[in-house]
Formats: structure tokens, C-alpha cells, sequence
């Protein structure tokens, strides 16, 4: 691949994206404080969110963020580059245009452009070399702004230090610089310690969001100031790969929290924004994982939340989701949200099929331990062992037996008792069940591995 030939393509990939963030010339305006007005920025940060929180459309929030931004250059000293009109301003660097489509190709990514990953590789590759070669000469501002995206974006964190050693920086850039460097260098509570109290809102939008989302992941302890975060990265880069992990992130971090109702509407709102991204199934085996977490501590979420969900998948996926979350669930005993999960499967399954055979077993499975007797027998004696994988016909296996064992008359001894009243076990009843239902446990748990 020649050296012009990955921005080629990756022009060709951001014309086809469904979203695509701009790559207008932005610029860090310096300020002579730390910008450490943290409930303003969290109050501002929910405003951002009710803006675009209910709509796809990425024109609210960016233009606020824009206005704000406005707001704090007026108030910010102000050099007399940065004071330069677009058309005014020289031309940006040759890497910094390489810089930009390096951004281009990560959104690409996230609208589902699976060649924009191997891309960005070679993207990275091209620009490290001519970083090698020395720091370009222009505008110090998108200099500043573009070394510290790069570097955020997976880049050689030494560029950053060599940049941060000119004497001519802002506190604000060079904390910006040797905290991304940090960062990417695994020393986080040192880069927590430089970039905690930078204020994001107070930077161009194009970096604003990949700080914000980098705060986010530092943030050790206020929740409601990691979310403040991620809401600020979200609102400002729509349609962009910063939005797409701080929807994924914000989500998560939600679940873990047990806030249903944040989890559900930040969820929802990344399939809508992101349906095709390349991380998305791995999204939604991480939405599962939260379902079955939030039924191990006795909040399993209503069927009604989970159909939503997946109402806005294809058919097929939300098949194998509802067979996957019954498979999970039964193994972690979870009686409700297996038969929940097995009925949805089941009525997305084609009759006869090995999807319905699987389905069809796990909504009968823990039928066999009910109280009382067992009167559904005859729906397990139906399944078609042949369509079952081996897992599930090791279980419908062992679910028989159990059957059989409860149904098989009870041994009378020569004096008229029953052998199970006058404590014997040799009978066979309760060891074969508990045999039977330990054997079905350990085929499933091979299965998680």
C-alpha cells in the first residue's frame, strides 16, 4: 500500500459511513487555569444530554457544545494565530491531515466498516514514521490538539513528550500532552493526576470528547461525575467512535450500579446510534452478562425491557440472544428468566427446527424438580435427540431419568412398608435424580468455559 493510498480509501469509507463527524480545523484555546468548575460542567453536561437523548439527530448537541465553546474562547486569553480566521490560517501540516483521517477511519469502524479497522493499523504505522522524521513546524494550537488525539487514538506516546518540552505551551496543553502520554502508557493515577481537573467542556469539540471519555475511565469514585463525563464525550462527538464507546461504557457502568432504568435507556440508545458498529456484538454479550448479573442478585429486569432491547436487531440475532440467555440462565438456576427467555426463542424458532428442539428443552427442563407430579413428561419424550447439539441432549438425557425415576412404582418390603419410609435409599429414586441433574449441571458448565 503506497503512502497516499490509505487516505485514499479511507475517504472512500467515510463517504459510505451513515455517520461521519466533520474534520473542521478546531484549535485548543489556551487558558491560564485549570478550569476546575466541576459541578458546572456535570449541571452543563445534563443539558447536553436532554438535548439528544430521545433523537438521532447529532445537530443539538453539537451546536451547543460549539456555543459553549464560543462562550470560554471569549473569556480565554486569545493569541493572535488563534485569532486567525480559517481562511487566514496556513495550511495544516501534511500528518495533521493524516492525523484526521485517522479519525475518519475509527468512525468508520463504528458504523460498521470492518476493513476501517486493518486501515487504522496502517494509518498508525504511516504517521509514526513521519513523527519519527520530527515534529512539523505551523500552527501550535491544531498541533497541540492533533498530537494528543493521535496519541488517545493508539498512537507512539513518545511524540507527545518531545512535543511537551517546547517551551512555548500553555499549562493547559502541556498537561493535555504529558496526561494523554501517560495514559496511554499504563501510569493512570499519574495521568488522573494531570487531567482530572481539566476541565473538557472548555475544549474543541474534536478533543473535548476523547478527554472526557479518558476522564471517565480514570474516574475511581464519584459516579455520578463518571457519568457527567461520559455524557460530555457523548454529546460531543455524535456519530463518532468517542460516542460510541462512551454509550457502550456509560451502560455498563449503569448495570453495575443496578440502575435499571439509565442501563435500558443507554442501551437502547446505542443500537439505535450504532446497529452496525464493529463492537456491537460484543455489546450485547456484555448485555446479556448484565441480565444474568442483575438475576444473581435477585433483580432479573422485566421481560417487557429485554424485548425492547432486542426488537431492534434482526430476527436471527435475537433468536440466538433469547437461546444463549436461556442456556446462561439455566446454568446459573435462574428458573424465571430461563422459561422467559426459552418462550421468545421458541416462538422465533422454525417448528421442527434445531433451534426450536433447544428451545423447546430448556422451557421444560426444570419442569423435572417441580413440586408434584410430573405431568409435562411427555413434552421431553417429544424432543428429537438427533437435532440436539451434545450438550443439550446429554441434559435432555439426564431429565429423563429423573422422569422415569419419579414415575417408576415404589418398592414395598415384605412387611408392607415402603422401603423410602423405613429409610432406605438403595430404591435408586433420590440417587438416580441427583445423579442424573449433577451430570446435567457439569455438561453446562463445560459448555461456559
Amino acid at each position: 500500500m503506497t503512502r497516499r493510498a490509505v487516505p485514499i480509501v479511507a475517504a472512500l469509507l467515510v463517504m459510505q459511513a451513515t455517520l461521519v463527524v466533520g474534520t473542521e480545523q478546531f484549535v485548543i484555546t489556551p487558558a491560564g487555569k485549570d478550569h476546575a468548575d466541576l459541578p458546572a460542567s456535570i449541571e452543563y453536561a445534563q443539558q447536553l444530554e436532554a438535548v439528544d437523548d430521545d433523537s438521532n439527530s447529532t445537530v443539538g448537541s453539537r451546536h451547543l457544545v460549539e456555543s459553549e465553546d464560543a462562550k470560554s474562547s471569549d473569556t480565554a486569553p486569545r493569541t493572535d494565530s488563534t485569532a486567525l480566521s480559517e481562511s487566514q490560517a496556513a495550511p495544516p501540516p501534511d500528518v495533521v491531515l493524516d492525523i484526521r483521517t485517522l479519525y475518519s477511519l475509527q468512525d468508520a469502524a463504528a458504523a460498521g466498516h470492518v476493513e476501517a479497522g486493518t486501515l487504522q493499523q496502517a494509518m498508525l504505522q504511516q504517521i509514526d514514521r513521519k513523527l519519527a522524521a520530527g515534529l512539523p513546524e505551523g500552527e501550535q494550537n491544531v498541533l497541540v490538539q492533533n498530537i494528543v488525539g493521535f496519541v488517545l487514538s493508539g498512537g507512539n506516546p513518545s511524540v507527545a513528550d518531545h512535543l511537551a518540552e517546547r517551551d512555548n505551551l500553555s499549562a493547559l496543553q502541556r498537561k493535555l500532552l504529558r496526561g494523554a502520554s501517560l495514559y496511554m502508557r499504563g501510569k493512570r493515577e499519574e495521568a488522573s493526576g494531570l487531567l482530572a481537573k481539566v476541565n473538557a467542556l472548555l475544549l474543541r469539540p474534536s478533543i473535548a470528547g476523547r478527554v472526557a471519555l479518558v476522564q471517565a475511565v480514570l474516574e475511581t469514585g464519584d459516579g455520578e461525575r463518571r457519568q457527567a463525563l461520559l455524557a460530555v464525550a457523548i454529546a460531543s462527538m455524535p456519530g463518532s467512535l468517542v460516542e460510541e464507546s462512551a454509550l457502550r461504557r456509560s451502560a455498563l457502568f449503569y448495570a453495575m450500579k443496578g440502575n435499571q432504568h439509565m442501563f435500558w435507556k443507554r442501551a437502547n440508545r446505542y443500537l439505535r446510534r450504532f446497529p452496525h458498529s464493529i463492537y456491537a456484538k460484543p455489546f450485547l454479550q456484555d448485555v446479556m452478562n448484565s441480565i444474568l448479573k442483575l438475576g444473581n442478585e435477585k433483580a432479573v429486569p422485566e421481560g417487557i425491557q429485554i424485548d425492547i432491547f432486542l426488537i431492534q436487531i434482526p430476527q436471527s440475532m435475537r433468536r440466538s440472544f433469547y437461546l444463549n440467555l436461556a442456556r446462561q440462565a439455566a446454568l446459573r438456576n435462574l428458573v424465571d428468566l430461563t422459561r422467559f427467555a426459552s418462550r421468545r426463542s421458541l416462538r422465533l424458532s422454525v417448528p421442527g427446527s434445531q433451534e426450536a428442539q433447544v428451545a423447546g428443552l430448556y422451557g421444560l427442563i426444570f419442569e423435572v424438580t417441580s413440586a408434584g407430579p410430573v405431568d409435562d413428561d411427555q413434552g421431553l419424550r417429544n424432543l428429537n435427540p438427533e437435532l440436539l447439539p451434545p450438550l443439550e441432549r446429554r441434559i435432555l438425557e439426564a431429565g429423563l431419568k429423573v422422569v422415569d425415576a419419579i414415575r417408576r412404582p415404589v418398592a414395598v418390603s415384605s412387611t408392607g412398608t415402603s422401603l423410602l419410609d423405613s429409610g432406605e435409599e438403595d430404591l435408586g429414586l433420590k440417587k438416580t435424580a441427583e445423579l442424573s441433574l449433577a451430570g446435567a449441571d457439569r455438561s453446562i458448565e463445560e459448555s461456559s468455559r
